[in-house]
């Protein structure tokens, strides 16, 4: 699987916060699906910004268990099969890297920070905010990371600290049946991952190497970080986003906010 563009992550963790909020907010049975602390907001509040943020950080809460009524998988833990860099991308040329059996960890701890929202104009802009996020799992790599030489299969653990996401969402409204949809027509967005620390087993085929090249990586993260944050953002949109978008595409615009124009 190449990894797209990390737009999509935007996609989907807009889908997974907007969906999660607002599957059931008219008064049809599905209502009762929906957890009994999560609000949902109209778009004719004045203070609907704060209302989606403290709904948005509920909701987060319940899909980190998962909710099967809403066909919502469990976040925290997320397993994820397969994820791959194939060499020759736009990212890392000389790299290839797949990761296998990742574990994810972090998203009981994940909390919006603030947003603002125009349902009418069909736009969404919101902070998250992570203080960890772990992923391990089994890696396959050879090439280089920004003249680092990296060769090795085995097991691998990532630490991320104080993740930040800022991201920006326009969209339209398309009849599908006699029903309006919700589609994502252009996001913009923007990362930062304060600090992150890596831990690759079997480095080389040399247990001398592999702590070497960890501490250097690890030593001189910012510059490995910044230059492989494009990358992140791909690994997480390769893994939420067909969730999102399909649980996304079943949910009629009018069920989105009450008190629409």
């Amino acid at each position: 699987m190449l990894l797209k563009s990390g737009k999509a992550f935007c996609y989907c963790m807009v889908l997974l916060l907007w969906w999660g909020l607002n599957v059931s907010c008219d008064n049809s049975s599905n209502t009762s699906y929906l957890p009994p602390d999560v609000k949902i907001c109209s778009a004719k509040d004045p203070k609907i910004d704060e209302c989606f943020t403290n709904s948005a950080n509920k909701m987060l809460k319940h899909l980190a268990d998962g909710i099967p009524r809403l066909n919502a998988v469990q976040m925290e833990p997320l397993h994820f099969p397969l994820l791959s860099l194939e060499r020759n991308n736009s990212i890392f040329p000389s790299l290839a890297f797949n990761i296998s059996n990742t574990v994810h960890r972090g998203w009981k701890d994940v909390v919006v920070l603030r947003s603002k929202v125009n349902p009418n104009a069909h736009e969404l802009f919101f902070v998250l905010y992570a203080p960890q996020y772990f992923v391990g799992g089994k890696y396959e790599i050879t090439g280089s990371i920004i003249g680092i030489p990296t060769e090795g299969t085995g097991d691998m653990d990532v630490y991320f600290e104080n993740c930040t996401l800022s991201v920006t969402v326009r969209g339209r409204l398309e009849d599908r049946n006699g029903e309006e949809y919700y589609v994502i027509v252009d996001a913009f967005q923007h990362s930062y991952y304060e600090k992150f620390q890596v831990d690759f087993k079997n480095l080389f085929n040399n247990t001398a190497l592999t702590a070497v090249t960890n501490k250097v990586i690890n030593y001189s993260y910012r510059p490995v970080l910044d230059a492989l944050t494009p990358a992140i953002d791909q690994v997480f949109a390769v893994i939420y986003g067909p969730l999102a978008q399909r649980i996304f595409d079943r949910v009629p615009y009018r069920q989105l906010f009450t008190d629409l124009d």
